[in-house]
């Protein structure tokens, strides 16, 4: 989805369904990239070389950062040595809807996380005028279950915190991206290295990400939760824009141009 065509300071999210367990693959169903202003706001992290060298490290593909779900901008549930999505789960849009200063898709997940979740849906909304970008995740775990939920800036991306951990600021060429953390209330935002979990595997061979930064939610314990992420981009010259937001279930979304969610 984008806010236009032709200027180059458009919003552009781009959103990954289909199938996993295609040659080469990654674990990376409901991942999504940001682009606005100019600028790569939030990136896929691109190949791990090492997966085309199996035959000189042997090393199976979900060793890798890279490849993992932890590796891209998507929710990992209980976290191992294993993948968090089904190897060979599949994703499809159930929603796809616009207006001219609106626009929103849904993706079902319940198949890549069916290890652990009855249910799982992530929401992607552009609203006040498509300048601002929500993503909202719908989570019905079978039981209590450990949920992180990352996103990926691009390299030397500057990110700061304020003093709540409920609003994240990414910093590019004198531009910026407010990150506000609207769902659940009692979470935060977290600023962590490209880097495995302890609980992952972490070959000394693999790319080091060096210079990349990510945003984290943690949610060590959780049953049913909603998690919902504003990305608001603005120029260093501009105002912080105020955009007043009411979260509603993703079921319930609607879109009108004079409605704000």
């Amino acid at each position: 989805m984008r806010s236009c065509w032709s200027d180059p300071h458009a919003l552009f999210v781009g959103i990954k369904a289909g199938r996993n367990g295609i040659a080469h693959a990654h674990q990376d169903l409901g991942s999504f990239i940001l682009y606005g202003l100019g600028e790569r706001w939030i990136q896929d992290m691109g190949t791990e070389g090492q997966i085309y060298q199996g035959h000189r490290h042997g090393l199976p593909q979900s060793q890798f950062y890279r490849v993992r779900e932890e590796g891209h901008n998507t929710l990992v549930l209980n976290p191992g040595p294993g993948y968090s999505q089904g190897a060979r789960a599949e994703a499809k849009f159930v929603r796809f809807e616009h207006m001219p200063d609106e626009a929103l898709a849904v993706v079902d997940l319940t198949d890549a996380y069916s290890d652990h979740a009855v249910s799982a849906t992530r929401g992607y909304r552009f609203f006040a005028q498509r300048r601002a970008l929500l993503v909202q995740d719908k989570l019905e775990p079978k039981d209590t279950a450990e949920l992180w939920w990352f996103a990926h800036g691009a390299a030397n991306t500057a990110m700061t915190l304020d003093e709540t951990g409920r609003e994240a600021i990414l910093q590019r060429n004198q531009k910026f991206c407010h990150v506000y953390l609207l769902e659940p209330a009692d979470a935060v935002l977290t600023i962590m290295d490209a880097q495995p979990l302890p609980s992952s595997p972490n070959p000394d061979i693999q790319n080091p990400n060096k210079g990349i930064s990510k945003l984290a939610i943690h949610l060590p314990e959780t049953k049913s939760t909603t998690i919902a992420v504003l990305f608001v981009p603005r120029l260093g010259s501009e105002p912080v824009p105020e955009i007043p937001v009411t979260i509603t279930p993703i079921e319930a979304w609607k879109l009108d141009v004079n409605e704000t969610p």
